[in-house]
């Protein structure tokens, strides 16, 4: 073999194994479309081969980390970051394997004859035809294999940093918590204290020390669940973070929780938006037309290990026959029925699939939008409303508790009140921006610049639905009374 025709089968061998790898311009074109839909910055040189813990990421933890910071970190150090990235190989490896044609089959035999003559040679050398014809179709069925990758990557993308949103509000929102709980249980260990002098002294009695006491057991009790799930909730956000061991104590978030905006999102838009959008609603569109194709690839089936070829053979007195060869099944019995029913049920499941999808879709962005109103109310009355109501009367009970009206239990545990007050309310805002999160991930990506409207405290949805019922017009059904 010459040298250039060496050469030539070397770059035709490099350029067809090559389509088989994730190229770097490839691995940017996806990760361009995570950054636009996700609004946070990746590093293409995503992925650590050591368990240390690189400095770039070190640094983030020298002040609070902010949620910017830890979705970066998220994107940049999380194993299941990394694992769907490497789905798109995979995929491209289906590509490849589609565009390959089956290797050609060769099979020959020698036989000696029983009187004078030369050996029967007889070689045959085939190749399966119709690999050849589905060829066109077997590599749009996997090129739309491929581009559903694509969009399972990005929705992966889209999934971790809705889970890392709500991560991190369950850690500002528990540590908050916390902290305030601690209030609660200096308050009543103050209590019982008190109550354990005035007993000794001959002040109260028994079952008021007794209630006193329990009161604070009780309070330790709070004390160590509200620990328990804050250390829950920074696991969990470390995990997501691709954070263990020592590295997962490194880092802190800023503790307060940021208040609701003072205007409500609209809806209108919402669930168009969603249903064009979503990655995961286009991966099984994608997942439907992938099994249309293969109802086409199947009705051809009964002709499958249909093989063409050349056929020669020398006879035992020297002569040489040669001719083309064809070896196919015989549809008698076998029409491949099986196959085309299986195939035009997974056309029809999926697409039934993505009729309820579609719905679901629907539902998860009313659904969540509805609670991402109520928790907006929610905080915004205990702002306005409660928390101040609640200051309020420790203000009072303490000038009462000056003048000797009011003791010192009934001071504790109006304090207790306005405490617990103030966990709801941050109850709230937590629910509040879990649901942003929430309705961000129903959409498939960060909210759109939309109009807003300010709406009041004493609006919800089942009253606007109300009022909207009252509103409407009635409609002519012609002829109908």
């Amino acid at each position: 073999m010459s040298r250039i025709s060496v050469g030539f089968l070397q770059v035709v061998l490099f350029l067809w194994c090559g389509l088989a790898s994730v190229s770097a311009s490839e691995k940017a074109e996806l990760v361009n479309e995570i950054e636009k839909r996700t609004n946070v910055s990746i590093s293409l040189s995503y992925g650590r081969t050591s368990p240390a813990l690189p400095d770039s990421l070190r640094n983030l933890f020298a002040d609070d980390l902010t949620l910017e910071e830890a979705l970066q970190i998220a994107f940049a150090n999380s194993p299941r970051f990394f694992a769907s990235m490497e789905e798109l190989g995979i995929a491209k490896a289906d590509v490849l394997e589609a565009t390959l044609l089956k290797n050609p089959k060769f099979s020959g035999f020698a036989r000696s004859p029983n009187h004078d003559g030369q050996t029967n040679l007889e070689f045959e050398i085939s190749i399966d035809a119709m690999n050849w014809l589905l060829m066109p179709l077997k590599r749009r069925v996997s090129k739309s294999g491929l581009e559903k990758t694509r969009f399972r990557i990005m929705d992966a993308a889209v999934e971790l940093r809705s889970e890392v949103k709500k991560a991190y509000y369950e850690v500002q929102a528990t540590e908050q918590m916390f902290a305030t709980q601690s209030d609660i249980l200096q308050a009543a260990q103050a209590a019982a204290e008190l109550a354990a002098r005035q007993f000794k002294a001959g002040n109260i009695k028994e079952m008021d020390l007794a209630q006193e006491k329990a009161a604070a057991l009780q309070a330790e009790n709070d004390y160590d669940i509200v620990q328990s799930v804050a250390l829950s909730a920074r696991e969990l956000l470390s995990r997501l973070l691709g954070f263990s061991g020592e590295d997962a104590k490194l880092w802190k978030v800023k503790v307060q929780l940021a208040e609701p905006p003072s205007s409500i999102l609209l809806i209108k838009g919402l669930e168009e938006l969603a249903v064009s959008s979503r990655y995961d609603l286009l991966a099984l569109k994608m997942q439907a037309e992938e099994n249309h194709r293969r109802l086409t690839a199947e009705r051809f089936g009964f002709l499958k290990d249909t093989q063409v070829g050349l056929n020669t053979e020398r006879e035992t007195d020297g002569s040489r026959l040669t001719g083309p060869m064809w070896e196919t099944q015989v549809p008698i019995l076998d029409w491949n029925q099986a196959s085309i029913n299986r195939a035009k049920s997974a056309e029809r499941l999926t697409r039934y699939e993505v009729q309820d999808f579609e719905l679901k879709i629907r539902s998860d962005v009313r659904l969540t939008y509805n609670r991402l109103q109520m928790a907006a109310f929610r905080a915004d009355r205990y702002k306005k409303q409660i928390l101040p109501l609640r200051a309020r009367i420790v203000e009072l009970m303490q000038l009462y508790y000056n003048y000797m009206l009011k003791g010192v239990y009934q001071l504790l545990e109006v304090r207790k009140q306005e405490i617990e007050a103030t966990h709801d309310y941050i109850r709230a805002l937590q629910d509040y921006w879990t649901a942003y999160a929430e309705l961000e991930r129903a959409v498939g990506g960060k909210l759109p610049e939309i109009s807003t409207r300010t709406m009041p405290i004493s609006n919800s949805p089942l009253k606007e639905i109300e009022t909207e019922k009252r509103t409407k017009p009635a409609q002519n059904h012609g002829g109908h009374t």
